[in-house]
């Protein structure tokens, strides 16, 4: 009965699992089913114990099976903080009979479980079981760790398993929301919906990558295909040629992604999000901070372990349930670890696709620029895995019937031995061209195409223009139909006004900056090739029918 939900999200749930991750789901279920049974030592113990879990799982059923998803923190804030009187009235509308129903199942659960035979096991036997389990776990994550990209093995003790596995997941999830801190509000620009958009049905999602280079994309021409999910739906992009970040590292490189900067402190995208009605996530795998923090729901990696072994795809599900959970007008920041070094704990092994990499050649630490073209391997695997990780987020996006936008970058690029200074990595004493030039694009389904006919348009007008990350903040805002103080100062990309400007570069002091343009110009940087759409494909390369369907559906 426990691990009937588990059962559900394998077979019957809109989470978009592959084999290896469905049997990841049932082999965390059954380990946490048998560590408990050794805790207890007795098997009335262990139904006793699990008295709150089987009388929470009726209504975790419900939610399980009314939107396909586990629940999220989305919905366990909601429920914390809904005065008694609301929540009891919410209940009564299910029936008296079901309420009924639920604590009949309740109470005779704890009846049966004091009537079962209190069969014990001997110390020894639990000894041997505890041994077994801690040894399967070791065994787990010396594989996952190891091998990354040549062994199969199933994640059962990665994030994005633990958030699919009742009742460990409801755990996490509300430790999660016990400990948020009370964030001060910040500066505010003092959001508002623009006249029409108050009550629209909206899903904005802001994906940040880490480290990816434009140049290093098979969408922007680049000859390796690293991106061949994205290529197949090049139609339905927006894909921008000419993009520079704010700087070389990524403290300051998001901060000016997500934040305002003004006369008062900088102001919060998030923040200005909820003022304008909408509800916001913030779902990072890097560590966290005061923009990421104000929004209603928020998760970060922010430990050692985390940073090594926790994939982007830990993401997806509380993304997922968010989607279906987190009310009629959405905005979802994803945060990615993506590109960052070292590369081989961020791809698994379908995305091992250049070879040799790194690991291959037993290089674990800088590679020297005897190894560039092993460490360019495994970078483009990391961009193979980007790859694959946007194809499943714009899969559970496309089953929306809302309004839904999603844009792309990256924080900022990657130095890979570019020139004769032999740089590797970012984060140097001075920012170059190549770490600082940075994909960026734009996906809507139709419900968006039909209403904001004009914002598309005039989005894909300047797909060749000179971009800067600072124009990120208002053009999202403006695709959502959001105003702000001073909104006639900041154009974004959708706006007539807008117009091409200097593009700066930020160091770690107010007074260090360079000019982008200037330094792509002295170095003889990565080119701005216009982005590949379908009709410039080979005909080898061109989609079957069924990769629009599944795209589609």
């Amino acid at each position: 009965m426990l691990g009937s939900p588990s059962l559900y999200v394998v077979f019957g749930s809109d989470h978009n699992l592959v084999m290896s991750e469905r049997l990841a789901v049932l082999l965390l279920t059954a380990w946490s089913l048998a560590l408990a049974w050794v805790a207890c030592g007795s098997t009335r113990r262990l139904l006793l114990a699990a008295w709150p879990v089987a009388a929470l799982l009726p209504p975790y059923a419900y939610v399980l099976a009314r939107f396909g998803t586990v629940p999220g923190d989305a919905l366990l804030i909601a429920a914390l903080h809904t005065a008694p009187a609301r929540s009891w009235e919410l209940l009564k509308s299910f029936g008296w009979g079901w309420l009924v129903a639920w604590l009949i199942v309740s109470l005779g659960y704890g009846l049966l479980a004091w009537r079962v035979r209190p069969t014990r096991a001997g110390a020894e036997t639990r000894k041997r079981w505890l041994a077994g389990l801690l040894m399967f776990t070791m065994v787990s994550l010396a594989l996952r760790q190891a091998l990354p990209q040549t062994a199969h093995w199933p994640s059962a003790f990665d994030g994005e398993t633990a958030s699919l596995v009742y009742p460990i997941n409801v755990a996490v999830s509300a430790r999660r929301v016990w400990n948020a801190s009370a964030v001060s509000p910040g500066v505010s620009v003092h959001g508002r919906a623009q006249p029409g958009w108050d009550n629209q049905p909206l899903t904005v999602v802001l994906v940040i990558g880490e480290s990816v280079r434009a140049d290093h994309l098979s969408l922007y021409g680049y000859a390796r295909d690293t991106t061949p999910n994205l290529r197949r739906i090049a139609d339905d992009l927006i894909v921008f040629c000419d993009v520079a970040s704010t700087a070389h590292y990524t403290h300051v490189a998001v901060r000016n992604l997500v934040g305002m900067t003004g006369p008062q402190g900088t102001a919060s995208m998030v923040q200005t999000f909820s003022e304008a009605g909408f509800t916001t996530a913030w779902l990072s795998n890097q560590e966290r901070s005061e923009l990421s923090e104000r929004a209603n729901v928020s998760d970060h990696s922010d430990n050692d372990y985390n940073f090594h072994l926790r994939r982007d795809t830990a993401l997806l599900a509380p993304f997922e349930s968010f989607l279906k959970q987190g009310g009629p007008r959405q905005f979802i920041t994803l945060h990615m670890i993506g590109s960052h070094f070292p590369y081989e704990e961020r791809y698994g092994a379908n995305s091992a696709v250049f070879r040799p990499t790194l690991a291959d050649i037993g290089v674990p630490g800088h590679p020297g620029a005897e190894n560039k073209a092993a460490a360019v391997n495994s970078y483009d695997n990391t961009v193979v895995e980007l790859d694959a990780f946007l194809n499943r987020a714009l899969a559970a996006l496309a089953k929306q019937d809302r309004p839904v936008l999603l844009l792309y970058t990256s924080d900022h690029g990657e130095d890979l031995f570019d020139d004769q200074r032999q740089r590797f990595m970012h984060a140097l004493g001075a920012p170059s061209s190549w770490n600082t030039r940075v994909p960026l694009l734009v996906w809507s389904n139709a419900a968006y195409a039909r209403l904001n006919v004009s914002g598309l348009k005039a989005l894909s007008e300047r797909r060749e223009q000179r971009i800067s990350h600072r124009d990120v903040f208002p053009t999202l805002l403006e695709l959502a139909g959001v105003d702000w103080d001073d909104h006639a100062q900041r154009p974004g990309l959708a706006n007539p006004a807008w117009h091409e400007a200097a593009r700066t570069l930020y160091g770690p002091t107010v007074t260090t900056r360079w000019d982008f343009d200037e330094l792509l110009r002295r170095e003889q940087g990565p080119a701005c090739k216009p982005p590949i759409v379908r009709q410039q494909q080979e005909e080898s390369s061109q989609p079957m029918a069924s990769d629009n369907l599944r795209h589609n559906n």
